[in-house]
């Protein structure tokens, strides 16, 4: 992967010297970081760990026309867990992963009016610690988790107005994983309108409807999982909706405010093997239909402020709450509840993030997230508080 990066990039780099009129420019950062996360696995366990990362990102944009760009950009990313809890039997070191990620993108001017652009990406996904063995279909298996993505995202803009922007798009991206039955495709459409309200307020209304299908998930026909006769020929396809829309207004030179409600509807033919308390010594399985499918409806909010010079403080909140059609709630013991409740989650989330300069190039940023969510499944209520600080650096 890094040898066919540094290809490209050299590439595109020597075209600049043989076409003076091609032009380039080169940007990258490195940011290595540090955070500590009270409840690492998001659920009732409260289980917590440390982790040490390293994002880097290299970017070359190349002008050949005035119509006419490229866009080349690597990512790598690196997360080592440290355990923080000594009192489970807990692992957080199977979750240390690194991951490469290399898109382009093209930008075509089509005459006054539309502008043709054309991101695609390549990535890689590792977790060279994590090996867990189980039965899939009657056979033992090892699985690893790690895995390939390609997306491709084709969009036309069409400049119909002096400040009104309508963009429509094609969505497509497969994961697939070597050792895992998780591979999947999605296509999906996508449409947005971009409305500049002022100088300075600033509205986007969007739309996404995309079908993901599972290659390797079947719907069941039987509770016995581990028999090769519990799947049925049908693939698993989940069909999502996304609805959402932006409002930004710069309130001074110093002053940000963005508010983002949206919308979210999951419908999937998959079906779930759920295990039912018969008494108090005995349990059943029975299959359950749409057990995926939910409404997710909230917003977030975002406030930016350049408190001093060289000073950014950043202040973002978000609750979404998310109603699931079928899906049943759990009490302590993992069984469902009696009477039965569906499950429905509000999560609340609170960020506050300070980004100071300590040099040209060069700054450090601390952050503090605040995160609940209130179910009446017990697995999933919880409360997470986590510490972050990392230093940028951009050349």
């Amino acid at each position: 992967m890094l040898k066919n990066v540094c290809f490209v990039f050299c590439f595109l780099g020597m075209l600049s010297e043989l076409y003076p009129k091609v032009k380039n420019s080169f940007e990258g950062s490195i940011n290595p970081g540090f955070s500590y996360d009270t409840n690492f696995y998001k659920n009732h366990s409260e289980l917590a760990a440390t982790t040490l990362s390293l994002e880097t990102n290299l970017k070359l944009k190349t002008r050949f026309t005035r119509n006419t760009s490229t866009r080349l950009e690597y990512n790598f990313g690196l997360e080592k867990y440290t355990d923080a809890d000594k009192e489970f039997d807990f692992t957080a070191k199977e979750e240390d992963y690194y991951s490469h990620r290399l898109s382009i993108q093209l930008k075509q001017r089509l005459g006054e009016l539309f502008l043709l652009d054309i991101p695609c990406g390549y990535g890689i996904f590792q977790q060279p610690n994590y090996e867990n063995e189980t039965l899939i279909e009657g056979t033992a298996t090892t699985i690893r988790y790690n895995s390939q993505s390609f997306n491709f995202t084709p969009e036309i803009n069409y400049y119909f107005l002096d400040h009104t922007t309508l963009k429509a798009g094609y969505l497509y991206n497969e994961d697939i994983y070597k050792d895992y039955d998780l591979d999947s495709k999605s296509n999906g459409i996508m449409l947005k309108i971009s409305q500049d309200i002022s100088l300075s307020s600033y509205l986007d209304i969007s739309g996404l409807a995309q079908t993901k299908n599972y290659s390797e998930r079947r719907i069941y026909k039987s509770t016995d999982t581990t028999s090769k006769g519990a799947f049925t020929d049908e693939e698993r396809q989940d069909k999502i909706t996304n609805i959402g829309l932006s409002f930004t207004k710069n309130i001074s030179k110093n002053l940000k405010f963005a508010l983002s409600p949206g919308y979210q509807k999951l419908d999937s033919n998959a079906n779930w093997p759920e295990l039912y308390r018969i008494s108090s010594t005995a349990v059943s399985r029975k299959l359950k239909d749409d057990f995926y499918d939910y409404t997710r409806v909230g917003g977030a909010v975002n406030v930016g402020w350049g408190a001093l010079k060289g000073t950014l403080l950043n202040l973002s909140g978000s609750y979404y709450q998310t109603k699931y059609d079928e899906r049943l709630a759990k009490d302590e013991y993992y069984y469902y509840k009696k009477p039965e409740e569906k499950r429905l989650d509000k999560k609340n989330t609170l960020s506050l993030n300070v980004t100071q300069d300590i040099a040209k190039n060069v700054a450090a940023k601390f952050g503090y997230t605040y995160q609940k969510n209130s179910t009446n499944d017990f697995i999933y209520d919880y409360e997470s508080n986590k510490f972050s600080t990392s230093l940028m650096c951009w050349f």
